[in-house]
Order: structure tokens, then sequence, then C-alpha cells
């Protein structure tokens, strides 16, 4: 026997044992044809496709809308079967004889545009286990919107992580969508997100001023408000005000949109129960607006929101650079003399605070003891205390 006949027979013995091995572990060996696996996208004919399905949806062009429809040849065993199977079509499929569906093996769907251009995608996900899921910005929401239609779990999970990862700045276009397909859960997911990067997030980005939509600001809220629960008061009346800055630009935005209750709810002290100074003018701006609106009387001095802008203002936060600002700030506070002296006993309130947080700073003062401004002092000892404490204020 030739060398070379020699080496054909070793070469046929190693392939043999190998198929042989594998055969015991119970692996198939793999197909000489790659179009072996089942395929959506091939011809019907060579995948033995033994179902179709038809996706009618509605396109707007200039001249109009227009309906269309795409069709695909799937397979049973793909859709019914497997880690990503769709209960959707298994109850179907299971059933099928009872509806006329089943007896001419075609299903015939309505979706909306945005999630017909997505079905493709949904279909890959489902036909490869292995294959990761071609998701985008653009399709994220209506992944998502098809893995809860068709029932298929593992696609809404893929889908709602990315969407919990995406950029503040362009998530509006998910929020847009959500609107769309009327889907509270992907406004729960969003509302997380801007919440958890609340330091993040521009005044002009334009999930602040361009998509109008108030429940999302009161997810953001309602998030905040469970993240920081437990965390101290300063650091959370912070974080607070910077969602006031950014839901007051929001409404100044959309002050054309919004109704007096819908203000209401979102400047109230249970979804934004700390705010800037800096928001108090911009709120007073917009319900002023709000209610010459809608025909109510203008009434600030006196009001839940127009106390609390007082105080705001009392604390000592405004810091506005902008001299048109300032001047309507004071042209607003000159126009409600109640408001006004509201901010000026909330000022005298919060400096004799700040003289008794000093003096119980100080060693020598821990028991001292400072009357508020509606407190007459009486006793000598208490007017002893007071000149302490300001024999200490001056000495910063």
């Amino acid at each position: 026997m030739s060398s070379s006949a020699r080496k054909r027979q070793k070469a046929s013995g190693d392939i043999y044992r190998r198929k042989t091995k594998a055969a015991r572990k119970g692996e198939c060996p793999p197909a000489k044809d790659g179009n072996a696996e089942l395929k959506w996208r091939g011809d019907p004919d060579k995948t033995y496709s033994d179902w179709k399905i038809e996706i009618v949806s509605n396109e707007e062009e200039e001249a109009g809308s227009s309906q269309k429809v795409d069709t695909y040849h799937v397979h049973k065993v793909t859709l019914a079967c497997g880690t990503r199977k769709s209960e959707y079509f298994d109850r179907l499929f299971q059933n099928g004889d009872k509806f006329q569906e089943g007896v001419q093996s075609i299903s015939c769907i309505e979706l909306h545009a945005l999630a017909a251009k997505a079905f493709p995608d949904m279909l890959d996900y489902v036909y490869d286990p292995r294959r990761t899921l071609d998701i985008s910005i653009g399709t994220a929401v209506s992944l998502y919107h098809l893995g809860e239609y068709f029932e298929i779990h593992p696609l809404q999970c893929d889908a709602l992580e990315f969407i919990k990862k995406v950029d503040p700045a362009i998530c509006h276009i998910m929020v847009q969508h959500a609107m769309i397909f009327h889907n509270d859960t992907i406004i729960e997911a969003v509302g997380e997100l801007l919440s958890e990067e609340i330091c993040e997030i521009k005044p002009y980005y334009k999930i602040v001023s361009d998509v109008f939509f108030p429940p999302l600001w009161l997810h953001m809220s309602k998030s905040m408000d469970k993240r920081y629960e437990r965390v101290r008061k300063c650091l959370r009346s912070y974080y607070f005000q910077i969602l006031s800055s950014l839901i007051a630009i929001f409404v100044k935005c959309h002050k054309n949109a919004l109704d007096t209750a819908t203000f209401e709810e979102l400047t109230s002290e249970k979804n934004m129960p700390f705010f800037h100074a800096d928001s108090s003018l911009l709120f007073l701006e917009v319900e002023e607006f709000i209610r010459k609106k809608e025909g109510k009387e203008v009434v600030v001095e006196g009001t839940v929101l127009g106390k609390r802008c007082a105080r705001a203002i009392a604390a000592g936060d405004y810091h506005s650079d902008c001299t048109s600002e300032k001047e309507s700030l004071w042209k607003i506070l000159n126009a409600h003399p109640d408001m006004l002296k509201e901010v000026f006993f909330d000022t005298r309130k919060n400096f004799v605070e700040c003289k008794l947080a000093f003096a119980r700073s100080q060693q020598d003062y821990i028991k001292v003891t400072v009357p508020l401004p509606h407190q007459p002092i009486h006793s000598k000892s208490q007017r002893t205390a007071e000149s302490a404490v300001g024999a200490s204020t001056a000495a910063l």
C-alpha cells in the first residue's frame, strides 16, 4: 500500500472515530449545507415553511396614509418552541383548528408602523437563540411592545435592559414612542433612569423642552422620593431642587398646554417637597399665566404655592445674575404685599435659626435657646443668651 493510500485510510478512520464519539455524546455532526437551519428569510418551499404571517400597517405619506402589507413565511416549531418562544403563537397553534387562522395556516395582524418595521428584528431574535438582540434607540420601545404583544418574555427583558441604559440626552425618543403605544412600563423605566441621572440632565434637552408628558415628571418625583428616602435631608433637598429647576423650565415651555389641575399636581409639596428659589419666579409667572388663560382670578398671596415660593426666596438661595429676572421678581413681590410680608418674616426667622445653629455649634453655648421673632423675650437668661449669640455672630 502506497504512502498516500495509508494517509487517506488514516484520515477516514479519524473522521469515523470523531463521528462515533459525537454520536455517543448525543451530538449531531455539523451539516454540510450552511442553509440547513430553519430561516424565515429563505425560499418558503426550500425551508418548508408551514405558516404565514401578514403584518398590516398604516404608512403616513405626503399624499395621506396608505396601508402596507408585509408577508413572512415562518415555521411553527420555531415560534412555539425553545427558550425564546412566543406564548401567543403557542396557544394559537395548539387551538388552531378552532379558528379560521388554523384552517388557512395564516395570521393577519395589524400593527403600528413603528412595530411593523421592527418585526423582522423580532423574528431574527426568535429564530436564533444565540443571536444578540439587534436593537437601537429607534426600535427599543417597538421591540418591547412586540415582546409584550406576542408574549416573548426574553425579548421584553432584553429591550427593557437596553432602555434603562440610554443616554438622557436622547431618551425623549423613547418617551414619544411609549406615548404612541400607551406603555406605562416604559415611562416608569425612563422616569427611573432620569431620576438616577438627575444631575446629568440639561435644561436644553428635548425631554424638557419638546416633549409634553407630565406623568413622566410625576414618575421621576416618585422614583426620587424612594431613592433618597433614607439619605440626609440636605442631600435630599439638593436633588429635589435640581428636579424643581427642570420642572420650572418644563412648565414654562409648555404653559399653553397646561391646565390648573396638572400644574398644581406637578408643583405640590407631595411631588416636589423642595424647590430652588430660582424656580419660584417661573412657577409664579406660569401660575399667573394659566389662571388668566382659564379666566380665573389671579391670586398669588395666600396660596400654597405662593407661601412655598416665599419660603424659598427667604432662604437666600436666589442667585440669578440676570437683571431682568431680578426686576421681575421684585415686580411680583411689590404687586403682592402679603407675599412680601411673608418673605420678610421668613427671612427673619431663618436668620434667628442660623444664629441658634451657630450657637449650638460652640461648646460654650450648647444649651442656649433663642426665641423666634413672634416670641417676646421675658426672662433675663433669654436676653443674655441672645446677646451672646449676637456677639458670636459678629465675631464671624
